[in-house]
């Protein structure tokens, strides 16, 4: 604030009439001089009761003070500015929302359906290696039976936090449906990606296990080619005794 006009209006929340070139701070007034501003206003601009920016507006003419239209003007401006922006934020957390599955807060089936289409594009394009995962929690039936759905979905909760923090920042964690996740691995090849997946299942929390089917894309199928043989390769695991990685 004590070297930016436009940090002290943000953090003040109050408007600054600069009636002269020479009320700017050196830097600014050399910038402005290039295209003749003599003087210059500052307003800030809300968010809800919170400052989100400033609108800064400068005249050609020395003007002394602002009059009652052009304050009004400039109040108005700066209001639609935040409305604005409150708008873009909604359009923005709706989006999310969109994309976002409510109760485990990770990527839903549309947003996995794209991340896949997205990994495999790239995948073709860099020659780089692409696994895709399909996990289901053992038993998960027999356990919202036994302590409630409540349970459950806190259940559901902590194992979508517990397997987040085992991946990296790149790899795609989404919920599938139900008690099912997908995992996508981008540049991880079959034999690193049942590593890092029997490093996920191991995470699982409340004693509970999971099973787990892994594929390594081949550069050509479709996605319902890929996700099929995931979803043969889980159907084995189950079918093997539950708690494994099955690769295909």
């Amino acid at each position: 604030p004590d070297a930016s006009l436009l940090a002290r209006t943000l953090l003040l929340g109050e408007p600054l009439h600069l009636p002269h070139a020479e009320d700017f701070p050196t830097g600014a007034r050399e910038i402005l001089a290039t295209v003749n501003v003599r003087s210059g206003h500052m307003h800030p601009v809300f968010h809800g009761d919170k400052p989100a920016g400033v609108l800064a507006l400068g005249w050609r003419d020395e003007q002394p003070h602002l009059d009652a239209a052009n304050a009004e003007l400039v109040a108005e401006l700066a209001a639609e500015s935040g409305r604005a922006i409150e708008r873009d934020a909604h359009v923005k957390l709706l989006a999310r929302q969109a994309r976002t599955d409510e109760l485990t807060a990770l990527p839903n089936r549309r947003a996995w359906d794209e991340a896949v289409e997205r990994e495999m594009n790239r995948a073709q394009r860099t020659g780089e290696p692409l696994c895709l995962a399909l996990l289901d929690l053992d038993f998960f039936k027999a356990y919202n039976d036994l302590h409630g759905h409540q349970a459950g979905d806190g259940h559901l909760r902590r194992t979508a936090a517990a397997w987040r923090r085992e991946l990296r920042a790149i790899d795609v964690l989404a919920r599938y449906g139900g008690e099912e996740f997908g995992v996508l691995l981008p540049s991880c090849d079959i034999k690193e990606a049942g590593e890092v997946i029997d490093r996920v299942r191991c995470a699982t929390p409340s004693g509970e296990s999971a099973s787990a089917g892994v594929v390594e894309y081949d550069g050509r199928e479709s996605a319902d080619s890929l996700l099929a043989r995931a979803d043969a390769a889980l159907y084995r695991a189950k079918h093997a005794g539950r708690a494994m990685t099955v690769p295909a």
